[in-house]
């Protein structure tokens, strides 16, 4: 009969078979270290890696409506908070085309600070049609359109920042007597002669607000000066001209006159943000109290044009014999107050809800070689201007400004 090897045995005893139930035991053993090593694990790392979690940030990262909903209101709040701050108050100056020189820009710019200017508008195309920069558009190059010796517009802008205040442009629309010598196809023509540009009363051609070339004309001018670093462009004479509507010819177009002003000054707003900057509307005292011509497009709301900001020309020849409130203004110039105080109300009135959109030109010099104003006249216009809530406006003269003591902060 055969043996089993012998096999050692160190504890001297009989070694006994631990069965399933060992087996078991072992099993469950192993399976509560690794449960207890994991759940000691996870935690670790996430404080070692600095992505731990509290229970409530967790729940907040699971989908929720609810939770979207309260996130899109909180930051809809809060940007409507910031849009609802004051914005810094509008205290402009007129440059006219002809003294946009830099010894001329800094003369006007030192005597404006102690008034509180902060903005100065520099005129870049005026009502005769030229341009007084050095615009790149190709349309009015050498025939006659640029100023002779006009600087670069970026220069312009750069001297008023030098200055310290904002640069702004002013742009006159559709009048104006050279492009359509031009651009043909851009001007006004005679109903009973549609190849003869149209001339008003004193003789001048227009730009047609219903010609394509027209638009894209000064819309490339106002985009070209904003992208030239002027930050508000001012539009001017956005109207169609006065006179016998029977001998005028503005094409086959069948929008009406308000339309296409509001078509327009979109176009233009639309190109200007693109470029960074802002349009202002510049409107006649009468278009902006809601007395404007229907012959001339302005019998419209002076908002509903789509213009970032609205200017009235407050200044004695935009105000004479401007009704408001069933009372006409007469002999502005004689005081000026009163009857800026008359025509404030009513913007007022008028406008109550984009009331802070108003920026008047007011006079504050010369215009067209004669002044009757003084420093006392300016602050008499500016206080009732305060009065009625308005606290911005552009200082206005086409020739020396009488500026020394106005204090407009």
């Amino acid at each position: 009969m055969s043996r089993k090897p012998y096999q050692f045995n160190p504890s001297g005893r009989r070694r006994r078979s631990g069965g399933p139930f060992l087996t078991v035991l072992i099993v469950v053993a192993i399976a509560a270290l690794v449960f207890i090593g994991w759940n000691i694990y996870v935690p670790l790392r996430q404080v070692i890696e600095g992505s731990r979690h509290t229970p409530s940030s967790t729940v907040s990262k699971a989908p929720s409506k609810t939770s979207g909903a309260s996130h899109t209101a909180s930051k809809s709040s809060s940007s409507e908070a910031a849009s609802s701050k004051p914005a810094a108050a509008v205290r402009g100056i007129y440059l006219p085309g002809g003294s946009l020189t830099a010894a001329a820009i800094d003369q006007t710019l030192t005597a404006a600070k102690g008034a509180g200017v902060t903005t100065a508008i520099a005129e870049l195309k005026s009502d005769d049609g030229v341009l007084h920069y050095a615009s790149k558009i190709s349309e009015v190059q050498n025939n006659g359109i640029v100023a002779s010796g006009a600087l670069d517009g970026a220069s312009i802008a750069q001297e008023i920042t030098k200055n310290g205040m904002t640069p702004a442009a002013r742009i006159s629309c559709f009048k104006d007597p050279l492009a359509p010598t031009v651009m043909r196809d851009a001007a006004i023509k005679y109903a009973g002669n549609h190849s003869t540009n149209w001339l008003d009363e004193s003789g001048s051609r227009w730009l047609n607000p219903y010609s394509p070339t027209a638009v894209q004309y000064i819309t490339d001018l106002a985009a070209e000066a904003a992208s030239m670093g002027f930050k508000q462009i001012y539009l001017d004479n956005v109207q169609f001209p006065a006179g016998a509507q029977n001998r005028i010819w503005y094409g086959d177009s069948t929008s009406s006159k308000e339309s296409a002003l509001q078509s327009f000054v979109t176009a233009v707003t639309q190109k200007v943000h693109t470029a960074g900057g802002t349009v202002t509307l510049v409107l006649p005292a009468a278009a902006a109290v809601g007395s404007g011509q229907a012959s001339l497009g302005q019998d419209q709301d002076p908002f509903g044009y789509g213009a970032d900001a609205v200017s009235p020309l407050l200044t004695p020849s935009s105000l004479n014999g401007v009704t408001i409130g069933g009372t006409a203004i007469a002999s502005p110039a004689s005081n000026l107050a009163t009857a800026l105080t008359t025509a404030a109300q009513g913007l007022k009135t008028l406008n109550a809800a984009k009331f802070s959109n108003t920026m008047p030109f007011i006079q504050a010099g010369a215009v067209n070689g004669s002044s009757t104003v003084t420093a006392d006249t300016v602050t008499a216009q500016i206080a009732a201007l305060k009065a009625a809530g308005i606290n911005n406006f552009v200082f206005y003269a086409t020739g020396a400004y009488a500026l020394t003591g106005v204090a407009a902060k």
